[in-house]
Parts: structure tokens; sequence; C-alpha cells
């Protein structure tokens, strides 16, 4: 048996997990040949000496629990498939477009029904025709029909 697969199994042969006696002769028989693996057998016992002396940890009760949450898979995020090395990018701009577009038509829509709240707030010490003059609604003949008057 070569070194690199004495050395999987060393693990399982300090656990006593190995079941075929013909494997576990095989690791004994190299390892009264070779000092590195028997270096290595050697390093795993005192590790595993070493664990056995800490005394064990309490944990509260919902541990497990806690544990599975955290260790269950983040869900998969769906890439675009006609843009896929900004997919992430992609999904958070195409909001951007259709926001814009609705403050486009809300706009056009206060304009083409008159002013709009917050202009009406502002404006609501001034008459219809001094309205009209800031609004754009009376050109300049209008005006001076306004001012003489």
């Amino acid at each position: 048996m070569n070194c690199s697969k004495v050395k999987r199994l060393l693990s399982r042969y300090i656990d006593k997990e190995l079941l075929e006696q013909n494997v576990i002769t095989q690791i004994e028989e190299h390892l009264k040949i070779c000092p590195d693996c028997k270096a290595e057998l050697q390093s795993l016992v005192s590790t595993k000496a070493l664990i056995s002396q800490k005394e064990r940890i309490a944990v509260g009760e919902d541990f497990l629990a806690r544990l599975k949450d955290r260790l269950r898979p983040e869900p998969q995020v769906v890439r675009l498939r006609w843009l896929p090395e900004a997919g992430d990018l992609a999904r958070r701009l195409i909001p951007v477009p259709i926001v814009a577009t609705m403050l486009m038509f809300a706009l056009v829509f206060s304009r083409l029904n008159g002013l709009n709240p917050v202009d009406q707030y502002i404006f609501a010490d001034l008459s219809n025709e001094e309205i009209g003059i800031l609004s754009g609604y009376i050109d300049n003949s209008d005006l001076l029909n306004v001012v003489f008057e």
C-alpha cells in the first residue's frame, strides 16, 4: 500500500472504523516500514487525545435549528439571459426607466389639467391672470392687455 492511500485511511484506522482485516493489516505493515506515515499517525493520535481532553461546550436548545438555517443553501439568483454578465446590475436598473416614465407622465398630465397641487399652494394668493403669466399661458400681447386694463 502506498503512502497517500495510508494517509487517507489513517483517521478511520485510529477510530477503528475499518472493517476489512486485510486493509488493517496492510496499514500496519506499511507503518512498520514508513517513518513519514508513522509520524502522521502519531500526530493524529496526539491531536485526538488533545481534543478529547477539552471539556464540552453547552449549546442552547435551538442551536441545531439555527445551524440548519445558516447551512441552508441560498436561493439561486435568476440571471437575465440577454445580459448574463450584468444580470444583477440590469435587474437593479430596469425600474429606473419605468419610474422616470411614470414621473414624466405625471408631470405632463398635471400640466394638462391645470396647476398641480404644489403650484396651487404656492400661487394661492395670485389672480388667474398672474398665474397665467407665470405659467406661460398668457403671451406678451395678452400681458399688455392685462397690465393696461
